[in-house]
């Protein structure tokens, strides 16, 4: 077996310089030494997950999470017999605190598809224009915050839910989200029934300005803007919500009772 693959300092090192370590090591080159680089990389992959999504306080950096997974879906492409149907690489990663209620998805909350190069753009937009034709793109940004669902009903917001597990069900933060002034409570145009996806976030200013303030207040300080927007949104007192500046962004429109003529109207 290659050494770079024995067991020895596997738990020994620190959690983000072990990510790193098996993101560079040689690609496994046997079934052997695939199966023992895919029990650690799930095992890596589900603390990362459970830190970032349900502690808010992430343990190693967005892209280095991002090439570690991409590189245990690559070594299951190759002996796909070794990937189970609870790999990080087949579930999404937060699950539903018992803090809220839950709620049953009607829709999933899917992951986003990542990709690292312009060679993986170009060869999604062949593969899409094979299949649908000749047809333009809608590009929008892609905003770091926390997903969450809203629903309305004859214009009216009704409730809004988190991700969660993405598949089965999320948390009732509707309370939390109704202290967001970018969301409106009322849409201008009735619609019988809305079920918008978007992304909470927290602008870098208001990142900055409230880590100041927890700083002064010794207080623990969050990491990122992510985080901040999503322990925020995770508070039991709607009021904190209402002081931190928090933003939406629409980009999705999962259900609608009415027609629109293509994703631009929708949005």
């Amino acid at each position: 077996m290659n050494e770079s693959f024995s067991q020895h300092d596997f738990y020994g090192r620190g959690l983000e310089e072990t990510v790193i370590r098996y993101i560079y090591l040689p690609f496994p080159e046997n079934l052997d030494e695939a199966k023992v680089f895919v029990e650690r990389a799930n095992d890596l992959l589900r603390r990362l997950n459970h830190a970032y999504y349900d502690l808010d306080a992430p343990l190693a950096e967005d892209a280095d999470y991002d090439r570690l997974l991409l590189k245990l879906q690559q070594v299951g492409d190759r002996w796909p017999e070794l990937i189970q149907d609870d790999s990080p690489t087949r579930v999404i990663g937060g699950s539903v605190s018992e803090k809220f209620a839950s709620v049953p998805h009607r829709f999933p909350m899917l992951s986003l598809l990542d990709v690292f190069s312009y060679e993986a753009i170009e060869d999604y937009v062949d593969k899409i224009r094979r299949e649908e034709g000749d047809i333009d793109f809608l590009v929008e940004m892609k905003i770091d915050g926390l997903s969450v669902s809203l629903t309305y009903e004859n214009g009216r917001l009704l409730r809004a839910v988190t991700r969660g597990d993405g598949v089965t069900s999320g948390e009732d933060i509707t309370e939390n989200i109704l202290e967001i002034q970018s969301i409106p409570h009322i849409l201008p145009e009735a619609v019988g029934e809305l079920v918008v996806r978007g992304e909470v976030f927290m602008s870098q200013k208001s990142f900055e300005s409230l880590n100041a303030s927890l700083k002064q207040a010794g207080s623990k300080l969050f990491a990122n803007p992510r985080n901040a927007a999503s322990g925020t949104m995770r508070q039991l007192d709607a009021s904190v919500v209402r002081e931190r500046d928090l933003s939406f962004f629409a980009f999705d429109v999962q259900h609608a009772s009415r027609r629109f003529e293509g994703d631009r109207e929708s949005l």
